[in-house]
């Protein structure tokens, strides 16, 4: 599944690039939280080495093809960490529909570098399966039309199987100031 869902993405932007579109970058904070069950379980086993929440950097470019249609790429950074990481990038592709309000879909793998108390715990490869993400988000003009505010939540899950066993308490959520070219 995930391949198509690549290789879809893959041929919008090919395809795409032959139509003048927006290009859209921005920086911004995404917000996480970790859940209460999980929480506590790994605080007991980690300790300090647990980070139970955060505020990762975040890094976009949206591709609008029209209106309605967009492809955004973006890379988070958690400075921190997040779990029982020291550090972590993560690398995160969506098609989004919309414009000032917006939906969207797509995936994401995480670059971690674990802290030292834990990495026995964690296989040698530092990149993580890849995750899905669902996203609704609105933006809006800050005093030009070329500067945006961008406010949004994100859900993630491991499999696309778990969507339809939604948990509200996994929502995170991200703001960002986007200009557009």
């Amino acid at each position: 599944m995930k391949n198509w869902l690549l290789m879809g993405l893959l041929f919008c932007v090919v395809c795409g690039s032959a139509y003048a579109g927006d290009h859209t970058f921005g920086v911004g904070f995404h917000y996480f939280y970790t859940l209460d069950d999980i929480n506590e379980d790994l605080d007991e086993l980690l300790g300090d080495a647990f980070h139970e929440d955060g505020l990762a950097i975040n890094f976009s470019y949206r591709y609008k093809f029209n209106d309605h249609f967009g492809v955004l790429a973006e890379v988070q950074t958690y400075p921190d960490g997040f779990l029982d990481a020291e550090t972590s990038v993560s690398p995160r592709l969506l098609v989004l529909l919309g414009q000032s309000f917006y939906v969207g879909g797509g995936i994401g793998w995480n670059s971690v570098d674990w802290e030292e108390v834990t990495e026995d715990l964690h296989d040698d490869d530092n990149w993580t399966d890849s995750f899905y993400m669902l996203r609704a988000g609105i933006e809006f003009p800050l005093f030009t039309e070329h500067l945006f505010l961008d406010i949004n939540a994100n859900y993630e899950f491991n499999e696309w199987n778990d969507v339809e066993e939604f948990d509200s308490d996994i929502i995170t959520f991200g703001a960002a100031i986007k200009f557009t070219l």
